[in-house]
C-alpha cells in the first residue's frame, strides 16, 4: 500500500489528474491483486465515484486509508493527505516487521533445535547400535 501513496502524491501534486495517476500506479506496482483493484477505482473515478469509495468497494485497502482519503476528498486536500497515509505507512510497516520477526524467533530456534535433534539422533543411534553388537 506504501507503494501507492509514494507513487500518487507527486504525480498528483504535479497537477496530473486523479484518473492518470491512477493508470500510472496501475502500470508500476508489483502486486497483480493490488493492481486490479487501482484498475476498478480508476475505472469507477472516471465515472464519477469518489477515490475513497471505490477504494472501499475493492476491499484489498485498509479502512483508515479509505477513511482518511474521504476526509481529504471532502477537504479538497488529497494531496496533503495521501502524504499523511505514506507517512504513516513508512512508520507502520517496519514496525510491523519487526514485531513479526520477534515472534517468529523463538520458533526458528525450536526448529532448529529440532533439526539438531534429528540429526544428533540419526547420527549416533546406529553407531551405538553397532557397538551393542561388537560387544556381544
Amino acid at each position: 500500500m506504501t507503494g501507492v501513496q509514494t507513487c500518487a502524491l507527486p504525480i498528483y501534486h504535479a497537477g496530473v489528474g486523479i484518473t492518470e495517476a491512477l493508470w500510472i500506479v496501475e502500470k508500476i506496482i508489483g502486486n497483480t491483486v493490488m493492481a486490479q483493484a487501482i484498475k476498478n477505482t480508476r475505472l469507477r473515478v472516471s465515472n464519477g465515484e469518489t477515490i475513497a469509495a471505490s477504494l472501499r468497494v475493492s476491499g484489498e485497502f485498509q479502512p483508515l486509508v479509505t477513511r482518511m482519503l474521504a476526509v481529504g476528498e471532502e477537504t479538497g486536500r488529497l494531496d496533503q493527505t495521501l502524504s499523511k497515509v505514506n507517512e504513516f505507512y513508512d512508520r507502520e510497516v517496519p514496525q510491523t516487521v519487526k514485531r513479526l520477526l520477534t515472534l517468529l524467533e523463538p520458533m526458528i530456534i525450536i526448529f532448529a533445535g529440532i533439526v539438531v535433534a534429528f540429526v544428533l539422533a540419526a547420527t549416533f543411534l546406529p553407531l551405538y547400535q553397532s557397538l551393542s553388537l561388537v560387544g556381544r
